[in-house]
């Protein structure tokens, strides 16, 4: 890309981050503009004149950007994160061209008709791959009973570890109350056993301070 086009995009970055903006909107406004260079790299490979943006007024060009998406084994749901991205992009450049954009005022509402019609175009196939999604997780959904069974073991294993931990601190003991009382916990409450693994003190200790009503800290006792 030429020193123009960087320009415009580090004006969206500024615009979209706004005038305070947390750790958490730089990174998804960072994934945004990523987005955006890559889109604009492709539309600009070979192109002269970059600074009067009349390189984005190619159809064909946009057409075999998705498909080099397609291409690369993306899925659907983040060649429409792109779009999606790019779509906001022309917006931007519609309502505030810069000084140097030669595109017609027709070409711009063009662009934009474009990126909303892939949009359109993308949410047929967005469909499919949810349901899909869907019924894979739901082929992997355990039985009601083996749940119960679960807990039932899982319950009763673990004053019998501690008691063992007591008498034989080893770790391997350690792991295997460790492994028992996470089981036992994703029965009840549905989480994968890494949300009790990955856990810090940090967050314990936030949850414990927090007087928010979806902060949960479990205390045990023995």
């Amino acid at each position: 890309m030429g020193a123009f086009t960087d320009e415009i995009v580090e004006e969206y970055r500024r615009h979209r981050e706004g005038p305070d903006p947390g750790t958490k909107l730089k990174e998804n406004v960072g994934c945004q503009v990523y987005c955006i260079k890559k889109f604009l790299a492709v539309m600009s490979r070979g192109k002269k004149n970059l600074s009067d943006f009349r390189f984005l007024d190619d159809t064909a060009r946009i057409h075999s950007w998705v498909s080099s998406l397609r291409q690369a084994k993306m899925a659907v749901t983040t060649i429409q994160h792109y779009v999606l991205n790019v779509g906001c992009f022309m917006r931007f450049l519609s309502e505030t061209p810069p000084q140097s954009c030669r595109l017609s005022r027709k070409a711009l509402v063009g662009l934009r008709r474009e990126m909303g019609s892939l949009r359109k175009s993308l949410k047929r196939g967005l469909a499919v791959h949810q349901t899909a999604v869907k019924e894979g997780k739901e082929t992997n959904i355990l039985a009601k009973a083996t749940l119960l069974r679960c807990r039932e073991l899982a319950a009763k294993a673990i004053p019998e570890l501690l008691d063992l931990l007591e008498k034989e601190p080893s770790l391997k003991n350690l792991w295997r109350f460790y492994g028992h009382f996470a089981a036992l916990l994703s029965c009840i409450y549905g989480h994968r056993g890494g949300v009790f693994q990955n856990i810090t003190i940090q967050e314990v200790v936030g949850a414990r301070k927090s007087s928010s009503e979806r902060a949960h800290l479990i205390n045990v006792s023995v």
